[in-house]
């Protein structure tokens, strides 16, 4: 995600990796949820489908967003590195590839 720099700049990126957002201060806390917003958005209006990590609330919101921008399953448009059933589909592609290699 490419991160806004309006808000970004002003964070105390010290305490933030000392301590995570977690610690930071509430108004450090806005200006670097609405940088994310920003880039969700970003991403959304531009991407036709995602590869992210499956834990990332931000990859699925993302995803989500797309589907419905497109009228789709947003099951359809994201591979999650922790999607079983896609990634054992994924294996057996793999072992069966050969077959159809030039």
């Amino acid at each position: 995600v490419l991160m806004s720099r309006a808000g970004v700049d002003k964070i105390d990126t010290k305490t933030l990796e000392k301590g995570g957002h977690e610690k930071l201060s509430v108004l450090d806390r806005k200006n670097m949820n609405a940088a994310l917003l920003a880039d969700i958005l970003w991403a959304v209006e531009r991407a036709s489908y995602i590869v992210g990590n499956g834990r990332s609330g931000v990859s699925q919101i993302i995803t989500q967003l797309i589907g419905a921008r497109l009228n789709m399953d947003p099951n359809f448009l994201g591979l999650f590195e922790d999607d079983l059933t896609t990634l054992e589909c994924l294996k057996e592609t793999e072992e069966i590839a050969w077959l159809v290699a030039p």
